[in-house]
């Protein structure tokens, strides 16, 4: 039960990075209005693990869905 709810927010986090100020409102000047769309590949993404670096930036490290190949491991700063 829990692996299917994961998985689609898992999907959303990779495609959809936000950054949150200390009162929890999106920063606006992170993205645009404090969103940062990446897509990877042409079907489903899917995030492993996600860290903020000491420079402030983003890694977000997973997986994306080819039809033609199967699935390759993606990173995203």
């Amino acid at each position: 039960m829990i692996t299917k709810f994961l998985l689609p927010l898992a999907v959303l986090c990779l495609e959809s990075i936000a950054s949150q100020g200390q009162t929890g409102d999106l920063n606006p000047n992170f993205g645009t209005n404090g969103i940062v769309i990446t897509p990877i590949g042409p079907s489903l993404d899917a995030i492993s693990d996600l860290a903020v670096l000491s420079d402030g930036s983003i890694l977000a490290a997973g997986y994306s869905f080819f039809p033609s190949t199967a699935s390759d491991f993606s990173m995203v700063k």
